[in-house]
């Protein structure tokens, strides 16, 4: 998977899950390797006459040939699905757990209410067992079900995987811990023990965690690595940094680099800063069209800059409506600081021409916010 899709966990893990296939099928694809029992080699591939030996000892009860049998049905011109997961169906139900686990993922792909509780079943199977894999696929199928109970279960699900050292579930775990303040050191802890392995998706996410806790030289750090990987998110966050003067000196130009990187792969903290950096240099139009690209991919800092370009008329006719209807934008998406931003900036411009001191320090109600969030750091201006 394109690392590039994950990453704003803010509309992954949220109290409001159902089972859709797109959510399924994204955190599906985050698998960077195959199960132990299909890893490939060069003897994979089998004879006709390997075969049919095969195929007779598999049907006596033999799981290994069940298992090679399933791996040869996997691949290249020998493909066929179905035979594949015959055998590894056979495997499972013989109680191998790699099995059972690739099992359980083969009817998490097909998302019909029967393959989901078969997906359950299996996956279940392998868990009892204390099989990684397992585990994690129980964790996502609990993810993409509504309730918060089956967010306890996810996380708990994705901890034990975690525990047994996969990089995939120490991530997850990492970013649901993430979403209680009180738990941030562990879910540093454990976004640290997937970078350690690895695993690219961590070094954003975990640059984001360095972030709000103001430790720069380390958000610096991941974000770069991952970055240098043409990683969309952590471009983005070193393109802020850069920009913003973040625990170093500001550097527009390479905050612009990075940035344009980033905003082929249509990243909003990235089109912000492009567009706050055009702002800064009173290119008004063409900070409007890169903010207006990030405000509709839901970045609320662009929404503000956006909603100052119309309050004060700068590369736009001045509408008060419009600015208002920014603000409500940044407002709607729940954070308290923008409400207090929207309440004070509005009536500034309903009483006319914006205050400028009233608006600004309505805007500082917002850095804390925004540093954290990294939709922007505090020292973006409007």
């Amino acid at each position: 998977m394109s690392y590039a899709l994950f990453l704003r966990h803010k509309s992954f893990f949220r109290k409001d899950f159902t089972m859709k296939p797109f959510l399924l099928t994204l955190l599906i694809a985050c698998y960077s390797a195959v199960f132990p029992c299909l890893a490939q080699g060069e003897d994979t591939l089998l004879s006709p006459k390997e075969l049919k030996t095969l195929t007779k000892k598999a049907n006596k009860g033999n799981v290994d040939c069940m298992l090679r049998l399933a791996l040869h049905y996997s691949q290249g011109e020998n493909r066929d699905s179905l035979t594949a997961l015959r055998f590894l169906k056979m495997a499972a139900d013989k109680g191998n757990a790699e099995a059972q686990a690739e099992v359980g993922l083969q009817y998490m792909n097909r998302h019909t209410p029967q393959d989901t509780e078969t997906a359950l079943h299996y996956n279940q199977l392998a868990a009892d067992q204390g099989n990684a894999m397992g585990l994690y696929n129980l964790g996502v199928l609990y993810l993409c079900t509504e309730g918060d109970a089956n967010e306890e279960r996810a996380t708990e699900c994705f901890k034990q995987a975690a525990m047994k050292g996969m990089a995939l579930a120490q991530y997850f775990y990492g970013l649901l811990l993430g979403n209680n303040n009180e738990t941030t050191e562990q879910s540093i802890y454990w976004l640290q023990k997937a970078v350690d392995q690895g695993f690219l998706p961590a070094f954003s996410k975990l640059a984001i965690r360095y972030i709000a806790q103001q430790d720069f030289a380390n958000a610096l750090k991941y974000a770069q690595i991952a970055a240098n990987e043409d990683d969309a998110t952590a471009q983005g966050i070193l393109a802020t940094i850069l920009y913003a003067g973040c625990g170093i000196e500001k550097d527009a130009e390479a905050a612009r680099y990075w940035a344009l990187k980033s905003a082929q792969q249509n990243n909003d903290m990235a089109l912000c800063v492009l567009g706050s950096i055009y702002y800064d240099e009173e290119n008004y139009a063409y900070a409007r069209s890169y903010l207006e690209k990030a405000a509709a991919l839901g970045n609320d800092q662009a929404c503000l800059l956006l909603a100052s370009m119309y309050a004060e008329g700068k590369g736009v006719d001045k509408n008060e409506q419009y600015a208002i209807n920014y603000l409500k934008q940044a407002a709607n998406r729940g954070n308290k600081n923008k409400v207090t931003i929207l309440q004070t900036t509005s009536v500034c411009l309903l009483k006319g021409s914006p205050q400028k001191e009233t608006y600004n320090a309505a805007m500082c109600c917002h850095s804390s916010s925004s540093c954290s969030r990294l939709n922007c750091p505090s020292t973006f201006r409007l």
